[in-house]
């Protein structure tokens, strides 16, 4: 284990806080974008005192989270024991996906391990079980999942009897993958958008000239070359975590939550974070309703 250095010393005196993120991740590693953000958001969370909940396996950008997170929290003094109850999976049940794929995936460790018998026990699982939700661009099951979440706070917002804390959700894409599914359906069947949770928030999806040395190939924005779109995930979960000690009546830095909350979405902010429905309205207003986007 290399040697501590001041900055690790003073994060690991950091008080944990009760807030969980979850990270919905492709198994594959095929896409080197998603599998280099899924480790950069693992890097995060322990810095800013946060637990992890994703997939659970130990393959493609899962295990990649998984390893981003033990790294960190290990360099900030942790122990395995201590690691385990902070990382959270939710994977499979054997019965579901048979023994040999089960093996082949393996699952994380150290990490506190649930299974599920289905797909939709298993995503809500991961859900349920945080409080934003992070989607990490991926395979058919990934954007299923990244769906279900945004589904899930659309039924909340129309639950007029009973209010229910808002869940964000945030991608993180290269390649505009979900934005372009909804394009899609909006052309096919307008109206869509307007169905669409203010909650989801939009992050990468533009090259970075500067590419960072050690990402090898990689000439896309990523949490690893990209400082300015790190920046911008650490400052979306303090406030969302801010947000939450608000909604709950708990005492709570109020300056620290008004002055993120303009730095992230007043408009005449150089660092304004968009939500997806308002990149996707953008695009329609551009080509015209009704034209597809």
């Amino acid at each position: 284990m290399p040697e501590f250095n001041k900055e690790y010393k003073e994060q690991s005196k950091i008080q944990w806080k009760d807030f969980t993120v979850s990270v919905m991740s492709a198994s594959s590693n095929e896409n080197k974008y998603a599998v280099e953000n899924a480790c950069g958001v693992g890097k995060m969370l322990p810095k800013l005192g946060m637990d992890g909940i994703n997939g659970g396996y130990s393959v493609g950008g899962m295990g990649s989270f998984a390893e981003g997170y033990k790294q960190t929290a290990r360099e900030m003094g942790l122990s395995d024991q201590e690691i385990e109850k902070h990382l959270k999976g939710v994977v499979y049940s054997e019965k579901i996906i048979g023994k040999a794929l089960a093996e082949t995936r393996g699952v994380n460790s150290p990490a506190s391990i649930t299974r599920a018998d289905s797909l939709p026990e298993r995503a809500g699982g991961i859900i349920k079980g945080s409080d934003v939700v992070i989607a990490v661009e991926g395979g058919v099951g990934t954007n299923i999942e990244a769906l279900m979440a945004a589904q899930d706070e659309w039924f909340k917002e129309r639950n007029k009897d009973i209010k229910l804390p808002t869940r964000p959700v945030i991608l993180i894409e290269q390649t505009n993958m979900i934005e372009d599914t909804i394009a899609l359906n909006e052309q096919r069947s307008p109206k869509t958008i307007d169905t669409l949770t203010p909650h989801i928030y939009i992050l990468a999806g533009h090259s970075n000239p500067q590419v960072h040395k050690n990402s090898g190939d990689l000439s896309k924005a990523t949490l690893a070359n990209d400082p300015e779109m790190a920046q911008k995930l650490s400052l979306l979960l303090e406030y969302f975590y801010l947000k939450k000690e608000k909604d709950i009546g708990n005492p709570f830095n109020d300056q620290k939550y008004h002055q993120l909350e303009q730095e992230l979405f007043s408009p005449e902010s150089p660092n304004k974070v968009f939500t997806l429905k308002e990149k996707l309205l953008a695009k329609q207003e551009m080509h015209g309703a009704g034209e597809g986007i």
